[in-house]
């Protein structure tokens, strides 16, 4: 009898999911058809969650962003509802059995975190508008809890660590790829080397960031004295494809990162320590303040343009006179500080910056590309971002996160018990600094093409300082 039953229920779902399919695809809806996919993905969230990790991991670089609305929020498909069932498994687990992690708990980069979080909370209550920034809160979450909380323990064996750069160089080699491959139709001409990496990423910059992002890391596996023959074929077989990828990329503020990478790489490899870089940079950008007159008169005889000629875009960078994409920027920012002195304790509201700037544009700041409703976009900054929505406290908080990861990065490397720990920290580090100077032009970390490995590489650091930190017989290589 019971048989029976199993029998006619299973008939009785198989006839509802038919019945639903011709439903939905009469009314030309065909996301029904992800149906089975969601329930596998259901499946391994409650029985297998490091497969399903290493899923996210593969299809972020090929994840797509809607172009209609969920929630008010643009959400990337699949990789943002598998984040959302992590935040939401966690949540029930910790309710369930809690029982946290005391080095991660007490750690630095978790201390800036949970700072970082937590005035984003107190902004969004006091928002201009409160539902946008709550939006904003959640969104960073369903990043930070899955990919920084819940895969620490995971990176506690280098193998995953590892695992990790393979999955996303692989994935993100078939978008280079397809991009060069549809480029190369275009004559690779720069102007479209604005947009043809899409659907997969939705401008050069993004491009351009993630291609920086993983260079230090393709080099390191080409000459860490430790790498087998295997992996120094393959690291150069992805250079082949990346680097001139990376030229084609067209991304200005990804290359002037990458050269600043490769800078810091020398300090580390002169054993420099982190607060003598810190001195170097203060040093650097006293001698820019006093220089200030001088050095705006030379920026204002730089009339170079964008072009497909790497030099002549790369002096392009510094055109404040005439080139539209970096004046819109002086705009953006220029708006922000004016947002920050009209609101400088709270902030006008995480999230809220691209409902709010329009107003507070000067008209002779404005560039052929400013919209007089302003709402086209970001502050185009890690940085000015955070000060004008969050106030001076947002900004010392997400400073405070960015800090403490380069600070441990540098910390763990020069104290490492095994050369694999030293080896990782480096390519953390310099992955990092990559991302942190290029912040200071673009913003990524609300999309999940750059939060999925800035918060991965956030767990890795803190795990290596958890290795570092056990006894000698413990150390796991």
């Amino acid at each position: 009898m019971a048989d029976k039953w199993k029998i006619v229920l299973a008939s009785a779902i198989a006839l509802l999911f038919v019945v639903l399919n011709l439903f939905f695809i009469s009314h030309n809806n065909y996301f029904v058809f992800l149906f089975p996919l969601a329930l596998i993905a259901l499946l391994l969230l409650l029985f297998a969650q490091e497969y399903l990790y290493w899923t996210l991991i593969f299809l972020t670089p090929l994840s797509i962003n809607l172009s209609q609305q969920v929630w008010g929020l643009g959400i990337s498909l699949p990789t943002e509802p598998i984040l959302i069932a992590f935040l939401v498994f966690f949540v029930l687990k910790i309710l369930r059995n809690p029982k946290p992690d005391v080095f991660l708990l007490k750690h630095p980069i978790t201390i800036a975190i949970l700072f970082y979080l937590g005035w984003m909370f107190v902004t969004s209550i006091s928002s201009y508008k409160p539902l946008v920034s709550f939006k904003f809160l959640l969104a960073h979450l369903w990043f930070i809890v899955p990919l920084y909380f819940m895969a620490f323990p995971l990176f506690k064996k280098n193998k995953n660590s590892f695992l990790f750069f393979w999955l996303t160089l692989i994935s993100l080699a078939l978008v280079v790829v397809y991009t060069t491959f549809l480029h190369s139709s275009y004559g690779f001409s720069e102007e479209v080397g604005r947009w043809v990496m899409s659907p997969f990423y939705n401008d050069h910059t993004a491009y351009g960031m993630i291609i920086a992002f993983l260079l230090p890391v393709l080099f390191g596996f080409l000459f860490w004295s430790k790498s087998s023959r295997f992996t120094r074929i393959a690291a150069f077989g992805f250079l082949l494809f990346f680097l001139p990828a990376f030229y084609l990329s067209y991304s200005r503020a990804a290359w002037l990162s990458f050269g600043l990478a490769v800078f810091v790489f020398i300090l580390m490899k002169s054993k420099i320590r982190f607060r003598y870089l810190m001195f170097l940079i203060v040093l650097g950008l006293v001698l820019v303040w006093l220089n200030k007159q001088r050095i705006d008169q030379r920026l204002e005889k730089n009339e170079t343009q964008s072009s497909e000629v790497f030099m002549d875009h790369l002096k392009s960078s510094s055109n404040v006179m005439s080139d539209a994409s970096n004046l819109e920027r002086i705009n953006r920012w220029n708006s922000a500080l004016r947002l920050f002195y009209e609101r400088p304790i709270l902030g006008w509201g995480p999230g809220t910056y691209q409902f709010v700037y329009g107003p507070f544009q000067r008209s002779d700041e404005r560039t052929i590309i400013s919209t007089n409703s302003g709402d086209a976009g970001t502050a185009h900054s890690e940085y000015l971002g955070p000060l004008a929505e969050s106030g001076i406290l947002g900004f010392f908080a997400i400073s405070a996160v960015f800090l403490s990861l380069v600070l441990t990065g540098f910390r763990v490397h020069r104290t490492a018990k095994t050369e694999t720990i030293k080896f990782l920290a480096m390519i953390n580090t310099l992955a990092f600094i990559t991302y942190l100077s290029h912040g200071i032009l673009n913003n990524f970390l609300d999309t999940d093409k750059a939060a999925v490995p800035f918060w991965t590489l956030a767990a890795i650091l803190t795990a290596l300082d958890w290795q570092n930190q056990q006894d000698d017989e413990k150390a796991i290589d």
